[in-house]
């Protein structure tokens, strides 16, 4: 859009490396998704909110927001399917394990550090921050609030048989 020429930044794809327990790697795997379709979703409001534009890019825009929430709540779902008996117990410990675990495997915080370089998020206002996170927060308000729709019935519709 600046006519800017794009130099790409190529980075080397980690290879799955499991552990003894892979009723836990999906679990983790499947954290992992919510989360960065989570930030995402959070990014392109916050982006489609902030751009003041009408026209094509703006529907370009809108479109990728509602592209995003639409992969957020798809594994969302399916993670409330597959792990019915999830708790905010068994989250919080599967980030405090992330966050021990060597560099080679999938670290969310190692995600989201190198999410918030690329967005240089050091350089933003204080207006701008506090509006990403008030479009965090009301956008995790909205997936709590849905998530508590979702029955096993429901998602036993969606994705196959209940546990």
């Amino acid at each position: 859009m600046t006519g800017e020429k794009i130099t790409p930044t190529l980075r080397t794809v980690r290879g799955y490396l499991p552990t003894n327990n892979p009723h836990e790697d999906l679990y983790r795997h499947g954290l992992h998704r919510v989360a960065t379709e989570y930030g995402a979703t959070c990014l392109y409001i916050y982006i489609w909110m902030m751009a003041h534009t009408i026209g094509e890019l703006h529907d370009v825009l809108e479109q990728l927001a509602i592209d995003e929430i639409n992969h957020m709540t798809k594994f969302w779902g399916f993670g409330v399917w597959a792990y019915p008996n999830t708790s905010l117990q068994r989250v919080l410990s599967i980030f405090i394990k992330t966050r021990r675990q060597s560099e080679v495997r999938n670290n969310l915080f190692r995600t989201l550090a190198r999410m918030m370089k690329t967005l240089n998020w050091r350089a933003w206002t204080l207006n701008n921050k506090i509006t990403l996170l008030l479009v965090l927060f009301y956008t995790i308000t909205r997936l709590l609030k849905w998530n508590n729709t979702l029955t096993p019935q429901y998602l036993g519709e969606l994705f196959g048989m209940n546990h």
